[in-house]
């Protein structure tokens, strides 16, 4: 978190290293590993649709997540689904609240649903905004 200009290239570097790239590599040994039909559902955020000050690196992060799982849906094998679970500030994170102003905090319930939908539907390549 920082104000976009005194990020560095090592700020923007560690927070898609720290929220992207992870997932990305689950995604390539998911595709090896699952049964047909199978499906991977990936974390984003708020940020990918909506700023806060001084996330731009997290919202980056947020929206390559999204973007990556429009196209590498296309790709899957074996009628593999990946879709992506993109919650608000969560109602149990009280201490974020405030960077979140005007925001309804979501509950883990809402946000399990999200799964749910993304793990038992039928979509792929969709982010699932709660």
């Amino acid at each position: 978190m920082g104000r976009v200009a005194e990020l560095t290239r090592e700020d923007h570097a560690d927070a898609l290293a720290v929220k992207m790239l992870g997932q990305l590599g689950v995604v390539r040994h998911a595709f090896e590993h699952l049964n047909d039909g199978g499906s991977v559902t990936l974390t984003s955020g708020v940020l990918s649709r909506e700023p806060i000050a001084t996330a731009a690196a997290a919202a980056a992060a947020d929206g390559a997540i999204e973007s990556f799982a429009i196209t590498a849906a296309t790709e899957a094998p074996r009628g593999i689904r990946l879709n992506v679970v993109s919650p608000d500030v969560l109602e149990n994170s009280p201490q974020l609240h405030a960077m979140f102003p005007g925001h309804r905090p979501v509950t883990d319930g809402e946000v399990a649903r999200a799964y749910v939908r993304a793990v038992d539907g039928v979509g792929t390549g969709r982010t699932i905004t709660v």
